[in-house]
């Protein structure tokens, strides 16, 4: 028998309501590739398999990884990968174009959508299940903007399409989940060359929330504030802004200036 790993951020999703809910907000079908990270026990897996969707599915648990190859074995239709969804290559094990949809562990949830977004392997739409404050924070706007809205939301369309109850799941997690749509832009705000440097941004200035941005930025590029301020007053931008207050046309704005 398994036992959820905490460590790994396992809750198991066990409501069929919730897994059909996904499939229609992706809009599986026969012709669909799709990426599944954290399959768990194999609820998502079976119902896209089901669908007629080629399936590849990253477990980090050797154990349930063993476990799914074995549920599975025979159908050609989903490979299985004992792998660590932070460390391996998109590109080796599925090609383009191709869905995410998952019930994200939690405690890597952010870290694996950022991977995604810089990969330069990504797909034609997300849809993800996360703690409940991860999407609100994803799907934030100004004057609330956090990290995760300015990455996400330079990179596609976020909206919050579901709250799933901690019923929904074994274990039970303490908090309400969320299952998050992100429709990738057709054309980028940002080259993929330019997505290093724009989350280097971000996070220099949410740094130190207390301080206004000029502050966090004057501290993180080494620069004179009244060379800030004299950019800040070109874009238009209040020197008393503080991050959760700047848009993203801002943000791709100042990132020019400060190459």
């Amino acid at each position: 028998m398994h036992y959820p790993k905490r460590s790994l951020g396992q809750n198991f999703l066990i409501d069929h309501n919730i897994v059909r809910k996904i499939l229609s907000l992706a809009s599986i079908t026969s012709r669909d590739a799709i990426l599944e990270i954290g399959p768990g026990k194999g609820i998502l897996t079976s119902a896209l398999i089901a669908s007629g969707a080629r399936v590849v599915a990253l477990e980090k648990d050797h154990q349930l990884a063993c476990e799914l190859v074995e549920q599975f074995i025979g159908m050609s239709m989903v490979s299985i990968y004992d792998a660590d969804a932070l460390l391996i290559d998109y590109s080796q094990v599925i090609s383009r174009p191709y869905k995410l949809v998952a019930n994200l562990p939690y405690n890597i949830a952010t870290a694996l959508l950022t991977k995604v977004m810089q990969s330069g392997h990504t797909p034609e739409l997300l849809v993800v299940m996360v703690q409940k404050e991860v999407a609100e924070k994803i799907c934030a706007r100004p004057p609330h903007a956090s990290v995760m809205s300015n990455i996400m939301q330079v990179w596609g369309a976020v909206s919050i399409a579901h709250i799933v109850s901690p019923t929904c799941f074994r274990p039970r997690p303490r908090v309400d989940s969320a299952v998050i749509v992100i429709e990738p832009f057709v054309q980028p705000l940002l080259q993929h060359s330019q997505i290093g440097a724009y989350i280097q941004l971000i996070h220099s200035g949410f740094a130190k929330k207390r301080k206004r941005l000029l502050s966090n930025l004057a501290e993180a590029f080494s620069l004179k504030k009244e060379v800030l301020e004299d950019i800040f007053l070109k874009l238009g931008l209040a020197l008393t802004i503080r991050a959760e207050e700047v848009t993203i046309s801002q943000w791709s704005k100042l990132l020019d200036k400060l190459k």
